[in-house]
Formats: structure tokens, C-alpha cells, sequence
């Protein structure tokens, strides 16, 4: 509904900024391999034309790379009213609202289903070990970094292989949201908590990417990763975390940009 407005108020600085480089990077790559893929085998046209049309499609993969960041970008931020590439500002009222009614749903929704009960007793016998957990774990250069021990190693193993590991379809659903103040202007702005089984946040980590799109979201998300407290939420008889992916102290990028400029940054 406002993706003009988000457009119109596009903050070319961004275009220079490291998130916008990886993302077009990976976006305009992946559009690259599938034009390889698609006219790279063609035959029966003159070179001149092939030189144009493979001109012309890099053209537009520059426009859709840019387009996809943008979409990205609106979509996933909207609810934060604070944007990577753009100084748009949604209406507070209206995003505080709306965060809130989600909360509302799916904090009863989480009081009902009574997560904590469902689970106490769990048992790491329960869970057999599958030999692509064991491979992912004792390859995993990042799982290597924690200093764990033999049985924290073990009990990763275990998240990996759980076949259950989101039994209450709360995967990605709001579990808190927070006032905050801006740093800069003063203004009231909201944090949304959400919803991660411990399996996907520890599958950030040890997994092998190989989507374009996910390997964004992974090169933002993945320093909010901790094998420990994903044992941790097994023990407590939870299979779930709740956790702020982006702690903001800025109600916009262009809050956070008068700031730094004042400080002399």
C-alpha cells in the first residue's frame, strides 16, 4: 500500500552500504547463473543479437535485483518502522497497532496450547541421531567456535535430528513486542519479538546455504545464534526461543544518520 511512498523516499547513501551490496550482489549473481542457464545454450542467432538480448537481460536483473531488495526490505521492516534502504516512516499508530493485535493472537494462542506443560519430562533418549546431523555437526566449522563438550555436542546432534522441532506452529509468530525511545528524536518506536524453534536457529549455523535469498537472511540473523541456549530451551522442556533478530535504538535510518553526524562519526 505504501511501497510508493517507501520508493519515493529511497535513500541512495544506502546503495554503498554493505547489506545493499551482499543482497545485490547475491540477487544479481543468481539472475546472472539462471541467463547462463537459459540463452548460454541457445544457437541459431547471429552474435550481434545474442550480444544485445544478453545486454538487455542484464539490464533488467540490475532493475529486478534492485526490486527484489526493495520488496524484501518493505515487507520484512514494515512492522519495525525503521527500514535498511529507504526513510520512509510508517504512521506509529497504525504499525503499534497492528503489532499488537499479533501479539495479542498469538500470546493467547501460546497460553492455550501451554507449551512448557506439553513438554516437561522431555527426554534426549527420545531423539535418535540421523547420520546428516551427525555429518553437519562434526563438519561445522562455526559449532567448532563454542568450546562445547562431548555431551553438548551430542545434545546439538539431537536438535538436529528432532522430527518434531515446531510441534505448536509458532515457527516466525510474535511472542512479545516493546516500546522503545529514540535514541535521536525522542520518539516512541516498536521492537517485535518472534517466535524461533532452537532446530532453525541452530540450522542457520551448520547448514550449507545454497539459495541466494536465504543467504541473506542468514548474513543478518546469524549472530543471534547460540548453541547453548538452544540446549538450554530443550532442557527447560521448550522447543522454542524468543528473540529481537534487529535490537534498534533509532526510530529511522534518518534518525540514526543525524545522530552520527552530530557525534562526528
Amino acid at each position: 500500500m505504501y511501497y510508493n511512498d517507501y520508493l519515493n523516499l529511497f535513500d541512495p547513501e544506502s546503495l554503498l552500504s554493505p547489506k545493499f551490496i551482499i543482497s545485490f550482489l547475491v540477487c544479481f549473481g543468481f539472475f546472472l547463473f539462471l541467463s547462463h542457464l537459459i540463452f548460454g545454450k541457445r544457437s541459431g542467432k547471429d552474435h550481434t543479437s545474442i550480444i544485445l538480448n544478453k545486454t538487455l537481460n542484464i539490464v533488467g536483473y540490475i532493475v529486478y535485483s534492485f526490486l527484489l531488495i526493495t520488496i524484501i526490505d518493505y515487507n520484512y521492516n514494515f512492522d519495525k518502522t525503521e527500514f535498511w534502504f529507504s526513510e520512509f516512516e510508517p504512521v506509529p499508530d497504525i504499525i503499534k497497532q497492528h503489532i499488537n493485535e499479533k501479539y495479542s493472537d498469538n500470546n493467547e494462542s501460546y497460553q492455550e496450547n501451554n507449551i512448557e506443560s506439553t513438554y516437561t519430562g522431555f527426554n534426549w533418549s527420545e531423539i535418535s541421531i540421523t547420520p546428516e546431523a551427525e555429518k553437519l555437526i562434526n563438519t561445522s566449522k562455526v559449532i567448532s567456535q563454542y568450546n562445547l563438550n562431548d555431551e553438548q555436542i551430542l545434545q546439538l546432534k539431537k536438535i538436529l535430528s528432532d522430527p518434531n522441532p515446531d510441534p505448536k506452529d509458532l515457527s516466525g509468530k510474535s511472542c512479545n513486542s516493546e516500546s522503545k525511545n529514540c535514541k535521536w528524536c525522542g520518539k516512541e518506536f516498536i521492537l517485535e519479538s518472534k517466535y524461533y524453534s532452537s532446530k532453525q536457529l541452530l540450522s542457520n549455523i551448520v547448514v550449507p546455504v545454497e539459495d541466494p535469498l536465504q543467504l541473506i537472511g542468514l548474513l543478518i540473523n546469524i549472530g543471534y545464534v547460540d548453541p547453548v541456549k538452544c540446549i538450554d530451551s530443550y532442557e527447560n522442556g521448550n522447543k522454542y526461543q524468543c528473540i529481537v533478530i534487529e535490537d534498534k535504538e533509532f526510530c529511522s535510518l534518518k534518525c540514526e544518520k543525524e545522530f552520527k553526524n552530530h557525534q562526528g562519526y
